[in-house]
């Protein structure tokens, strides 16, 4: 309960601080206060202690219910303490924090209970024997992405090659026929494309194939048991694996192209983890629902296409007129695309209050796509 009003704090503090909206922010605001945090807890034990009453008094309310009443609850009681003991709080603010809280609880509380059922065992059980599992994860994540090399004569070098010829391709094409050499920023155009061209190929690639994961696997399915979700963390693996290699090609141009690498390189682990878990939760749930409707690979098709045009990688976010600055308020990915480019490209450090939002809402996925992946598992080999 506590995670996710904080998460919810954190998505309020970034779009107040993103989009001007509201009165300017004085020199006293403070976005993070000790007393907000102090007060929140105390708002957590005080819905506790309500709900408490009212299940004595003989009302009766599953957990699931229970959590979302007091998720609501401790937000109404901390918007109404905040008012009253931080005055210097945005009270704009405030209001996204209540949005975003009342928007999250439901996704954690009453949305996996449903798929998950009575019956279902929690979260924690199934991770713990995911865990026991490890050792065969690792070993077919390796064993798959050598052998798909392993008959050519080049092996494992075509995953460095491919990506290189088409960046090459990519960078005489820009720079001789469209003549677009360098950014309104002067930096040189490939470098500002492929640093969001290869994270954009790392989501792709795990969408699409997680897509087909579970369904791919038909005949191992019906005869051995193995935790279900491990298809799916060896597609992400793979596909992490392959964009490694296209991030060495990358370097290579960068190079050309007189772009270095830089220390603030040490931030693109955490950039890669929050992408990371925001595709798992959507291969976990689109793995799972294939299997239902068959047609959500090539839906996932479609969607890819609008969606690499709808994201600012072969052009600069501040290019889309203000009018529609909410399309990309509402995709995680941009945040994240502009942090690669701020580290890869500028060689500046990245706005941390941006990446609040992909953040939450890649926690928020991943746990929604693990139990509902879960909640379906017993039923794939009938279906399939």
């Amino acid at each position: 309960m506590v995670a996710l009003l904080v998460g919810a704090n954190l998505v309020a503090v970034q779009t107040r601080l993103k989009y001007t909206y509201g009165k300017p922010l004085g020199d006293d605001y403070q976005a993070h206060p000790i007393s907000l945090y102090i007060l929140m807890l105390f708002s957590i034990l005080v819905a506790n202690f309500i709900i408490w009453i009212v299940i004595r008094v003989g009302l009766k309310l599953t957990v699931a219910i229970r959590q979302l009443i007091i998720l609501w609850l401790a937000t109404g009681i901390l918007v109404g303490l905040a008012t009253l003991f931080i005055p210097t709080l945005s009270q704009l603010q405030l209001g996204y924090f209540a949005a975003a809280a009342l928007l999250f609880s439901p996704c954690i509380t009453v949305i996996p209970a449903l798929w998950r059922g009575s019956d279902g065992e929690p979260v924690s059980v199934h991770l713990a024997k995911l865990w026991n599992y490890r050792v065969l994860l690792i070993i077919w994540l390796r064993f798959n992405v050598l052998s798909r090399y392993s008959q050519a004569t080049l092996g494992i070098f075509w995953i460095i090659l491919l990506p290189l010829s088409t960046s090459l391709v990519l960078a005489f094409v820009f720079s001789r026929f469209l003549r677009v050499g360098v950014t309104s920023e002067g930096v040189p155009f490939v470098t500002f494309f492929l640093a969001a061209l290869v994270p954009w190929t790392l989501f792709q690639q795990g969408i699409t194939k997680g897509s087909t994961s579970v369904f791919s696997q038909i005949g191992l399915i019906n005869q051995v048991y193995f935790p279900r979700e491990i298809l799916v963390l060896i597609t992400l693996g793979e596909a992490l694996v392959d964009v490694f290699f296209m991030f060495l090609a990358m370097l290579v141009i960068n190079g050309v192209s007189g772009v270095w690498p830089n220390w603030l390189y040490i931030y693109l682990p955490m950039l890669i983890l929050i992408q990371a878990l925001f595709m798992a939760g959507l291969m976990l749930f689109l793995g799972s629902l294939s299997v239902i409707v068959r047609d959500i690979p090539q839906l996932i098709g479609v969607l890819m296409q609008l969606l690499f045009y709808l994201s600012p990688i072969l052009y600069p976010a501040s290019l889309i007129p203000h009018r529609y600055r909410f399309i990309l308020a509402i995709n995680p990915l941009v945040p994240l695309f502009q942090a690669y480019r701020d580290i890869i490209v500028y060689a500046q450090t990245p706005d941390f209050a941006t990446l609040y939002f992909p953040l939450v809402v890649s926690v928020i996925v991943l746990f929604m796509g693990y139990v509902y992946f879960k909640s379906r598992e017993d039923g794939f080999a009938d279906r399939l």
